[in-house]
Order: C-alpha cells, then structure tokens, then sequence
C-alpha cells in the first residue's frame, strides 16, 4: 500500500537534495549527515514503490537501504554508519542487506574520488595527516623535526 504519491516523494526528493547542498556552502551551523539520510532515504522509496509490482517488500526496507547507500557513498565510513542504521532500525535480520549496500557504495564512491569531508578538508585548505607517509618520512624520528631548546610555562 502506497502512504505517498510517487509525485509527491519526488518533488521532496528535488527539494530536500537541493536544500543540502545549498545549506552545507553557507555559513551556518548545518551538517550533512541529516539531508544525505533523507535524500538517501526518499530515493530508497522511490526505488521501492517503482518495485512495488514485481516484489512484495516494504518500502520501508528500500528506503532504509537507500539511506544506506547515500551515506555509504558520501561519507565512506561503513562500519559506524552499520552500527548508527541497525540501532535505527533495532532488526538485526538486515544487518547482511545493510552491508552489503555500504560496501558497494563506498567502493563505487571510492573508485571514482575521496569522501565528501575528504574534498572538504582540501578545499578549505586544513591541514590534515594522510593515511599513509610520504617514503623519506620512514626513516625520520621526532629528534629530526624538533628544533631546541624546549620552551615550557611555569604553572
């Protein structure tokens, strides 16, 4: 039984992707995790209720793995975002669905750029640790990079 219109689900669909990515580029304290899980989520539910005449699965669970995917592919962080969707949705039984659809978004997401807080990250110019060291580093200790003499408050 279909609670929304398909029109309906699209219109919010256009409107709550578009509204992400324009409150993520302003100055205001806004994050991306809640739009990404919506969009994902709408989407999902699309995908269910075109599915609806050849499957008999909830729709739900399409918007659940929908979730899944645009979180999986935007943020890369599969094990937590498991953990944040099976304790969303309290059934451990769609814990090898849920898995299934992080890893293959991420390696999807990954095959073709960094995660969105990588992209980030470079173009606000922060610093940041790579994940592996550059070759000559291998060789070098603390002792090399530090200059003297050590400089302390009294307290």
């Amino acid at each position: 039984a279909n609670v929304f219109h398909s029109s309906s689900v699209l219109m919010f669909f256009g409107t709550i992707y578009m509204l992400g990515m324009f409150t993520y580029g302003i100055p205001v304290p806004s994050g991306l995790f809640i739009p990404v899980i919506l969009a994902g989520a709408t989407y999902g539910r699309l995908v269910g209720m075109f599915m609806d005449p050849f499957t008999n699965l909830d729709q739900g669970l399409f918007a659940v793995l929908g979730a899944a995917s645009f979180l999986g592919g935007s943020m890369r962080m599969t094990v937590s975002l498991c953990v944040i969707l099976l304790e969303l949705t309290n059934n451990l039984y769609m814990l090898p669905l849920i898995m299934l659809v992080l890893l293959i978004s991420k390696t999807v997401g990954d095959t073709f750029n960094s995660g969105i807080y990588d992209q980030i990250v470079r173009m606000k110019g922060l610093p940041y640790l790579e994940a592996h060291a550059e070759p000559y580093m291998r060789q070098l200790t603390a002792g090399d990079v530090v200059t003297g003499p050590l400089v302390t408050f009294a307290g």
